[in-house]
């Protein structure tokens, strides 16, 4: 047998234990087998051919879904053809960029820049049907981003819908793309299969360096916009800013000599309507949505890559920069920087243990750094970590990865991989990486027989949401009693408690991440009874729903959500701090590192246009 130990496939590779576990999640470089038992990988003899191409390519600079395209392709004369495609559009993109350095030199040295005259050029282009996806990149991004998942995604959605797809495709600048800026992007591709619409007219214009770098306000967008406003039909609008056919901001293309522009397509029985978007609740809501232009780009209903009030670190925000996010380093950070105040197994000052109280990543990562001036990934003492618990081991996970753009939120449920026999209330990360949510545990080091991979819990794997065990108790399959904070806690476990957990859940999920002893709304405590109970079968099966892909059940959740005042916190909730204390109110909406307007409250009051960017 060939199989060898990912150690010893690493050494014969030159691969770290890292780039194996980075590669294996993106679905780059599979281990030939996994041990049940053990969760060690195991890679084979005819894999090293693979593993030292893609070696080479990331050398190369090529991106891990460039990578990948080249390296699956079915014989090596396609992969020659996708890796020369590939460097032709690196070697374009570098063009560009010298175009933009000689310009700027230029214009630095000297103060007499040429600035180009706008020719913009009209023709009549041949009917054509198109499906994009829209996303959020950086400019280092822009070609991973349209040359692979993103194109991928749309040819596989097409085939599955009997269409064809033609050879060409172009993107569409919607903001200012730069290296530290993202900005919407639409990856548009013609297709047949469906009615075309009626023979639209289109502007080209050729862009000087300086202003493709500003689509949105840049010469070529006033000349086209000029020249053609009694002309063009645009592709379609803002969302919920235009009708169809109404003229707005012209765009920028890239990729191709293609249209910035077409009509919209008569996929749509009508324009949807007006949408609400805000600052976190970024994704578009509609009562109708296109099935073939947006099935593709819907992961959920709220953009989980932008910071909610609670894990926005503020000022701290370049201590975040710095920190990998492979799933192993930001665990790593995150249980270096937080030691669990009751269950870390050291003695710990009582001094710090008002750290567990503090709500937002800003006050958690400002008291580190008042005992700790360093990066986050140097050591600390567990005597001198933040306390606090599970929530903010996630939190600061899904702060690290939200960062970074990445898609994350926290998850809240039980979990039966501490004690057996019984379920602990648990929060863990879950972040999108490319085809599903993978959830991951942070306070858990290393694979265990309990938890065989503590970066990927799969569905039935130790952790359950609070709503499928609500939905489990109500059904009669669980006992409850084995669901709470510890068994030697007796008063905090039970059907009440489940049932608060689920409105934690929802909150949670759309952004209110709140500390697990603050209360609000229908939370009813120890000794409660079932009041509202159809409410949280509601919420329950809600969410089960949503966590299938079930999109029209995630809309309605949120909604809810936003109506329901049982639901949301308010500018006030109650901190529990010991079950029969006396609740402690503390305002949420204008406390420091809430960050005003930013709060999740504001968050879902207000229309995108009436907020403030974070």
């Amino acid at each position: 047998m060939d199989d060898m130990t990912a150690g010893e496939f690493g050494r014969k590779t030159g691969l770290s234990s890292k780039a194996l576990r980075l590669y294996a999640d993106s679905g780059l470089l599979l281990p030939r087998r996994i041990d049940e038992r053990t969760g060690y990988r195991y890679y084979g003899l005819h894999q090293l051919l693979r593993a030292q191409r893609i070696t080479m390519l990331r050398r190369a600079g090529a991106p891990l879904a460039v990578v990948r395209r080249i390296v699956d392709a079915p014989d090596d004369t396609l992969s020659a053809e996708r890796l020369h495609e590939w460097w032709r559009q690196h070697e374009r993109l570098r063009q560009e960029q010298q175009s933009i350095v000689e310009f700027l030199l230029a214009d630095l040295t000297t103060h007499q820049v040429h600035r180009a005259d706008i020719v913009v050029q009209s023709r009549t282009v041949t009917e054509r049907t198109v499906a994009s996806i829209t996303r959020r990149v950086l400019q280092p991004d822009l070609v991973d981003c349209f040359s692979g998942d993103a194109d991928r995604a749309i040819s596989e959605h097409l085939a599955a819908h009997d269409a064809t797809r033609t050879a060409e495709f172009w993107v569409i600048y919607h903001g200012m793309v730069s290296p530290d800026s993202d900005g919407p992007i639409e990856i548009c591709v013609p297709f047949e299969g469906l009615v075309p619409p009626p023979r639209p007219r289109s502007a080209c214009g050729s862009n000087p360096p300086a202003s493709s770098c500003m689509p949105r306000s840049g010469p070529t967008c006033a000349a086209i916009h000029r020249s053609s406003r009694s002309t063009l039909r645009w592709r379609r609008p803002p969302t919920g800013s235009a009708s169809p056919g109404q003229p707005v901001s012209a765009t920028s293309a890239i990729g191709m000599a293609a249209p910035v522009s077409s009509t919209w397509p008569t996929l749509c029985s009508r324009w949807p309507e007006t949408a609400r978007t805000d600052n976190y609740f970024a994704k578009t809501t509609t009562t109708e949505r296109n099935p073939v232009m947006n099935a593709l780009d819907a992961v959920a209903v709220v953009d989980h890559s932008r910071h909610t009030a609670y894990s926005d670190p503020g000022r701290f925000g370049a201590l975040l920069d710095a920190v990998p996010t492979d799933l192993d380093d930001v665990s790593a950070v995150a249980r270096n920087l937080i030691v669990h105040y009751r269950a870390s197994g050291h003695d710990l000052p009582a001094e710090s243990v008002p750290d567990i109280h503090a709500r937002w990543i800003e006050r958690t990562l400002e008291i580190d750094q008042s005992r700790h001036p360093a990066p986050l990934s140097e050591p600390r003492e567990p005597t001198t970590k933040v306390q606090g618990c599970c929530r903010d081991h996630t939190l600061l996970s899904v702060a690290i990865l939200r960062q970074h753009g990445i898609l994350a939120r926290s998850r809240v449920g039980f979990v039966d991989y501490f004690v057996n026999g019984w379920h602990h209330d648990h929060v863990v990360p879950e972040v999108w990486l490319g085809e599903r949510w993978v959830r991951f545990d942070p306070e858990v080091d290393a694979a265990s027989a309990a938890l065989a991979d503590p970066r990927d819990i799969t569905a039935g794997s130790g952790f359950h949401t609070a709503a499928e065990v609500w939905r489990a108790h109500r059904a009669g399959t669980i006992d409850v009693e084995t669901y709470g904070v510890d068994p030697s806690v007796p008063v905090a476990r039970g059907a009440w408690f489940v049932r608060d957990y689920v409105v934690r859940e929802v909150a949670h999920r759309f952004g209110d991440e709140l500390l697990l002893w603050d209360n609000w709304g229908c939370m009813g405590g120890p000794g409660s009874n079932a009041q509202d109970a159809q409410l949280i079968d509601e919420v329950a099966g809600l969410l089960v729903r949503a966590d299938t892909g079930d999109l029209a059940a995630e809309r309605q959740l949120l909604d809810l959500y936003r109506a329901d005042e049982r639901l949301h916190p308010g500018d006030v909730v109650l901190r529990m701090d010991l079950p029969g204390e006396d609740l402690v109110a503390e305002p949420i909406a204008g406390a420091p590192y809430a960050g005003g307007a930013k709060n999740s409250r504001a968050m879902l009051s207000g229309s995108r246009n009436e907020m403030p960017e974070p």
